[in-house]
């Protein structure tokens, strides 16, 4: 049997959890705004290296200016924004709350195509969202065992606020990138 799919799912989700631990960690040692701009610069450096090696120049300007607009506002508005709200959340309230609130992504994805490109949903993909809707909402406002409780809730708001707002800034980068 071909079990290339599966390892594939279970690999992404084994990097997602390390880097998001790995983020947290280093976002409470150095700030999440660092973390983001060291991210980025690595990012860069490793996509010029590979776009070299395979296609032989390091910047594809032959792309042409409308797909490099496009392309320059969705890595903003994803990468640079939505991430610095992610590691925020990340450094104010942990890697799993961070990682839920950024399951939102996809339903805010939905969201602005539909608001702003005319896309529409099926019942069963509605149904899917507000199922999305009402696990994320029931985790956030539950209280763990052995949760701080010196921490000031509006420390929790607030890092609830950039969680979500992170997965705004995801969602919105992934439908300008579609452009």
């Amino acid at each position: 049997m071909n079990f290339i799919g599966e390892f594939a799912v279970i690999f992404t989700a084994l990097c997602w959890s390390i880097s998001a631990v790995s983020f947290t960690i280093s976002g409470r040692q150095v700030g999440s705004q660092n973390v983001n701009r060291i991210r980025i610069q690595v990012a860069i450096f490793l996509l010029v290296v590979i776009n070299w090696t395979f296609y032989g120049q390091p910047i594809p300007f032959s792309a042409g200016q409308e797909r490099w607009f496009w392309l320059l506002l969705s890595g903003f508005v994803g990468l640079a924004v939505g991430d610095a709200f992610l590691f925020k959340t990340y450094q104010m309230i942990g890697a799993r709350m961070g990682l839920l609130l950024l399951s939102l992504a996809p339903v805010f994805s939905a969201l602005i195509a539909w608001l702003f490109m005319g896309e529409t949903l099926t019942l069963l993909q509605f149904i899917g969202m507000l199922l999305t809707l009402l696990g994320i909402s029931w985790v956030v406002f539950t209280r763990q065992k052995g949760e701080d409780e010196t921490k000031e809730p509006d420390h929790k708001r607030l890092g609830v606020l950039y969680g979500v707002l992170a997965s705004i800034g995801q969602a919105a980068g992934l439908i300008l990138s579609r452009q």
